[in-house]
């Protein structure tokens, strides 16, 4: 194997941490979900107040509840997708990383372990009495951090793979305006055409003996 029982280790304890996060992110998106539905949709319809119900919020409210969950479920998709990287070895990180790998994976350790160990030691030096409080909060910002920069990271490179696609097909419709010299809006153009052509245009099926 060519990961060794310390790496291992690390792997361990730097998902551990990333699922521990995951968990407060899904408790916020259940309280936003939650809020949206009971702070604004029975407050809407007057069932908490003597207030007259306002039916026309009541009805943005619930047009607007498959944008949230849509919204909170990629959010957490790209979550638990940071955390299988990270039991990976962080290999998108160390695509995207402009610096070497070893260097990717010390960013990683001071992340993970090294800056909240320095908060803490330097908390109980202090003689801080919140000082579990102190690292807490401080590994849930770097980890957060991290975790930031790596939906940038995936955004990015699936926004990009998209326009590199939407560049390189070959379609019945091609004409110099969306070919491979076209910049942004001849793509969004392209991408635009691909759509609607797939979605409003027929189909056929050819067997072949």
């Amino acid at each position: 194997s060519d990961v060794s029982s310390g790496l291992f280790f690390l792997r361990i304890v730097y998902t551990l941490a990333s699922l521990f996060i995951i968990g407060f992110l899904l408790a916020f998106v259940v309280l936003l979900l939650f809020h949206v539905v009971l702070g604004g949709l029975v407050t809407e319809l007057g069932f908490t107040s003597d207030m007259p119900a306002e039916y026309p919020l009541a009805a943005a409210t619930i047009l607007s509840l498959p944008t949230f969950v849509n919204g909170c479920s990629t959010f957490l998709v790209i979550a638990f997708s940071f955390a299988s990287d990270t039991w990976g070895g962080n290999e998108l990180m160390k695509y995207a990383s402009p610096f070497s790998v070893v260097v990717t994976e010390w960013i990683a350790f001071f992340v993970y372990l090294g800056i909240p160990v320095l908060v803490g030691s330097f908390s109980l030096i202090t003689s801080h009495d919140d000082w579990y409080q102190i690292t807490l909060l401080t590994r849930f910002g770097c980890i957060l951090v991290f975790a930031a920069f790596y939906a940038v990271c995936v955004v990015y490179y699936e926004v990009r793979a998209c326009f590199m696609l939407a560049r390189e097909l070959d379609v019945k419709y091609e004409c110099q305006e969306y070919g491979d010299g076209a910049g942004v809006k001849g793509i969004l153009k392209r991408a635009i055409l691909l759509r609607q052509v797939n979605r409003w245009s027929g189909s056929k099926v050819v067997s072949y003996i």
